[in-house]
């Protein structure tokens, strides 16, 4: 209590004195994932405060039955399981019943003699000895469960006391819900340390590839044995993996909650799976190479970034069979080196040099592009970003063709390695930065958050961003009016959310970025001024500052790009999110 009574208090003074909460987050908290991989114990402290604390039990009757399925296999040691199991006989809820699938008689025994020979809520379910497997042993768990929700663990799996409870009193007053899953604290026995894991939102593009969810959520029965039934799982590998990329196929996002509570811990490092295509989704990607695509590159005495932007762009194109063009905007260049070079390529295919003698508004002028563009897809390119490695383009198509999607973002680096855009997210540094910028792609905190994973995100930036024409003018481009230098393109991505279509970011498409090596900083008078009135724009249209970005997690503070924990606010910390365009589902008791 004191703790929460010192964070609000800290909390009041931001308000008076700007700056006094960054402050004393950098020196109190310090950033994730440091080399002594060890989560502060402060911070720590609260969320178990938090997971423990006393909420009103559902009436008797009304209370939605849960019961844990635990399979287990025979060469399993019982220290592991017993922890499991205990954890739930700690549960401050009693209404719970565990399933264990498989095992041995010995191993029945030891269970039974240490958590006890006469709790009627531990049950043995006998498998066939000939299915010995996960798979067959949660199906028979599964098929013995009678309760409306079924949560699934492994052995190891140790729950905080007051887990059952919250999660009931949830599930009891949200109807609708069909899976719920949380944060969890990942540790090590033998170096005995620990680190939590927070989440995302519901996330069906990341869950193709990496099981950021881990082994534990809660399920509706019926949806669940109806995956069982639909599955392979023999043939699976990751079972829980397995299980939730089947469920991200027939579920709606907003079934789908996350709550960004530590309410588990579990052993071992979650390592995250390589990106492989589906049938369907090879296919989708085929028929996208089919289609023709515009390549926009704005440009103003670029010389010598374009150069190697174009070259980067020719070398791709000649590794595929696309249908595409490169449309070369100048906006008035004015030294003889990059007009001799424009006056060069003009004439080569498939480059088109087209002039746009006009005071520079980057959405004008890539809206104006668009207009004399032919292709059927678009990619908006800076002049001062460099492809790297080849196939970079193909990944994108092929991120483009994941179902739903409608923007995809690549991972941009700067010339020293290190991450200049692995996403956007909105609320970030007031109204919406990049995070992780400034990390190295593979620093924990970089890793933390999912930057070397494909994900959904809420916006990417324009420097590098593929989309379909027809979604481009249906939402009427990029703001030219109001938001002409500025957060253009991420204005773009939240009109494309809120007609339903994803934003997608592929680590496997990285480039280079020269950072605002045409335009320069806004570090001049006209430039401030026109910042400042494009960033109320911002707030004014998506009330930027009080957004919780569903892909970013409410443990993040919103101060800094660089991953580092934000003081803890029980108001965000207790509400369950999903990935609808709101950004969260405000369900904290007040």
């Amino acid at each position: 209590m004191r703790i929460l009574l010192r964070h609000r208090l800290i909390t009041l003074l931001d308000a008076l004195v700007p700056g006094v909460m960054a402050t004393l987050r950098r020196v109190k908290f310090g950033v994730l994932g440091q080399a002594t991989a060890v989560s502060d114990e402060d911070y720590l402290a609260v969320l178990h405060r938090l997971a423990n604390r006393p909420v009103r039990t559902p009436p008797a009757g009304t209370a939605p039955g849960i019961d844990f399925l635990l399979p287990l296999a025979s060469s399993q040691g019982c220290e592991a399981i017993i922890s499991t199991v205990t954890s739930l006989q700690r549960q401050t809820a009693t209404t719970w019943r565990l399933l264990i699938a498989g095992g041995s008689e010995a191993q029945h025994r030891r269970i039974k003699a240490r958590c006890g020979a006469g709790d009627e809520r531990i049950r043995f379910v006998a498998g066939k000895v000939s299915e010995n497997s996960s798979a067959a042993l949660f199906k028979a768990a599964c098929g013995a469960a009678d309760g409306d929700f079924v949560a699934t663990l492994r052995p190891g799996d140790v729950l905080e006391s007051g887990a059952l409870a919250w999660l009931l009193d949830q599930l009891h007053r949200l109807g609708a819900t069909v899976l719920i899953y949380c944060d969890h604290l990942e540790y090590w026995s033998r170096s005995k340390r620990s680190r939590p894991h927070f989440k995302p939102a519901w996330d069906p593009v990341r869950l193709r590839q990496d099981n950021y969810i881990g082994s534990f959520f809660v399920v509706r029965r019926q949806f669940l044995a109806a995956v069982l039934a639909d599955v392979d799982l023999d043939h699976a590998g990751d079972l829980h993996h397995a299980l939730l990329r089947r469920l991200a196929s027939v579920l709606e996002p907003e079934w789908c909650l996350h709550a960004p509570m530590v309410l588990l811990s579990q052993a071992g490092r979650r390592r995250p799976a390589v990106v492989t295509y589906s049938t369907a989704e090879a296919a989708a990607h085929s028929a996208l190479l089919r289609q023709s695509l515009s390549i926009i590159v704005p440009t103003r005495d670029g010389l010598p970034h374009l150069q190697a932007c174009i070259n980067g762009v020719l070398r791709e194109l000649r590794g595929t069979s696309m249908d595409a063009e490169i449309l070369v905007i100048d906006n008035d260049s004015q030294t003889p080196a990059c007009r001799r070079y424009l006056a060069q390529i003009a004439g080569q295919a498939p480059i088109r040099v087209l002039s746009y003698p006009r005071p520079f508004n980057y959405s004008a002028i890539n809206n104006w592009a668009v207009n004399q563009s032919r292709g059927d897809l678009l990619l908006l390119l800076n002049d001062d970003v460099e492809p790297m490695r080849a196939g970079w383009l193909r990944r994108m198509i092929g991120s483009l063709a994941l179902p739903g999607a409608g923007v995809v973002g690549a991972r941009l680096l700067y010339p020293d390695g290190r991450i200049q855009h692995a996403g956007v997210v909105i609320g970030l540094e007031g109204v919406a930065g990049h995070a992780c910028r400034g990390l190295f792609p593979y620093a924990p905190a970089a890793r933390a958050l999912g930057a070397q994973v494909r994900r959904s995100v809420s916006a990417v930036t324009g420097a590098c961003l593929l989309t379909y024409k027809a979604l481009y003018r249906e939402v009427g481009g990029l703001d030219a009016k109001a938001l002409a230098v500025a957060f253009n393109d991420v204005d773009y991505c939240l009109k494309v959310a809120r007609l339903g279509f994803g934003v997608v970011y592929d680590p496997r498409a990285t480039l280079l970025h020269h950072e605002s090596v045409s335009r320069g900083a806004d570090d001049t008078p006209v430039r401030r001024k026109r910042f400042a009135a494009e960033v109320q724009t911002m707030l004014e249209r998506w009330s930027t500052d009080r957004w919780m970005d569903p892909f970013y997690s409410p443990h993040w503070s919103l101060q800094s790009a660089q991953m580092r924990l934000g003081l803890p606010d029980a108001g965000k910390i207790c509400r369950l999110r999903s990935a609808s365009s709101s950004g969260c589902k405000d369900f904290v008791r007040r």
